[in-house]
């Protein structure tokens, strides 16, 4: 099965106590602060930590690996942004 790892499965991912204990760079989405209003603070906050994380997880084979695992795919399509916009990685 083919999974897009998109930023609801990342959040979906870090309230599962099970995967945070696996996979501690989810711990970073549960601390982030949520200030100001909801168009503005709160989702450029959980944004540039989303696009943190799915960075750490795409360099870490490891990472790669348990998360397969824990979504019980066989396939996992990332979309990482870069400076000249995003990119598709296939793993």
């Amino acid at each position: 099965m083919v999974v897009r790892l998109t930023d609801a499965t990342l959040l979906s991912l870090s309230r599962n106590p099970e995967a945070r204990k696996k996979l501690p760079v989810l711990n970073s989405l549960m601390s982030v602060k949520r200030r100001g209003c909801g168009k503005c603070g709160r989702r450029n906050n959980v944004s540039r930590q989303l696009v943190a994380v799915r960075n750490a997880v795409v360099a870490s084979p490891s990472t790669l690996k348990i998360i397969k695992q824990l979504l019980r795919a066989t396939r996992l399509i990332v979309y990482v942004k870069t400076g000249s916009g995003t990119k598709r990685v296939e793993v």
